[in-house]
């Protein structure tokens, strides 16, 4: 999983160990569960991007184009007639810090992403309470979700209507983590069910925040996140019915038990060895 740049499908893991796919797909999705739980959640300071991507939303093209206004809304006041979406549509929003000081690493080196339905205020505001640190620069499109951020932060944003980057001003941190979890999801694994939909997109992150990293470097650090964690039960007895309850939804993903505990501590840790050496 460490060796491909955009993941690798279970089946194709499963050819190169000569093992059962049903003990492939468990096995991937324990390792990606195993890397959600033991997330680098420290707050992030300095320029940040965000945006949100859609997912699952498509439909499938009817067998007849005679049968395509099936698949139009009513029109609007405007007459104008929008495409329909499906109930799974959901709204991936990604946190990306930009490298400071770094002479391995340029463009991003942290991502934190979060699932909504709709890329609104309420969640917006929540993560940037608590992932982003007072006084840092936002970058964002015109979406309305980010306006109640200029209080606390510098926000910067970007009429994609008119123009992809304007006057120094764009978000394509995020535009191209965007980019790496649409060829994870759509080219590797082509269905992600949206109750493990958040874990492919932090290994999207995990892999994108990793991209310098070597391969034994990338195995080491995976092995030390297994071990971090405990046991996880929603993947005992998969095969027989035990599946996961339900989508983690908005600040729900960043949930005391959606967290390794061992681990939190550890970087509680080191974020106070970091304060001391900075102090000092």
């Amino acid at each position: 999983m460490v060796n491909s740049s955009k993941g690798i499908s279970a089946i194709d893991i499963s050819r190169h160990l000569n093992i059962n796919y049903k003990t492939t797909f468990v096995l991937c999705h324990k390792l990606r569960e195993a890397l959600f739980k033991t997330r680098d959640l420290r707050p992030m300071q300095g320029e940040i991007h965000k945006d949100g991507a859609w997912i699952n939303f498509t439909l499938r093209k009817p067998n007849y184009r005679k049968n395509n206004h099936k698949q139009r809304q009513q029109a609007d006041e405007k007459e104008r007639k929008f495409p329909q979406f499906r109930p799974t549509k959901r709204c991936i929003i990604s946190l990306n810090q930009r490298s400071a000081n770094d002479e391995q690493i340029w463009g991003s080196n942290r991502t934190i992403v979060a699932m909504d339905y709709t890329e609104n205020t309420d969640t917006v505001f929540a993560l940037n309470q608590r992932f982003v640190k007072a006084g840092s620069d936002i970058m964002c499109d015109e979406n309305p979700a980010y306006n109640n951020l200029n209080f606390h932060y510098n926000r910067w944003s970007v009429n994609h209507q008119e123009a992809y980057s304007a006057k120094g001003v764009n978000n394509n941190l995020a535009e191209s983590f965007n980019a790496r979890m649409r060829d994870l999801m759509r080219g590797t694994h082509h269905k992600t069910d949206n109750k493990y939909a958040l874990y492919y997109a932090n290994y999207a992150a995990y892999l994108s925040d990793n991209r310098r990293k070597s391969n034994r470097e990338l195995f080491e650090d995976v092995l030390k996140c297994c071990l971090w964690v405990l046991p996880l039960k929603e993947w005992v007895g998969y095969w027989q019915g035990n599946h996961c309850e339900g989508e983690l939804i908005g600040m729900k993903a960043f949930a005391p038990k959606e967290i390794s505990q061992n681990d939190f501590k550890r970087l509680e840790e080191q974020m106070k060895y970091d304060e001391m050496l900075l102090a000092a």
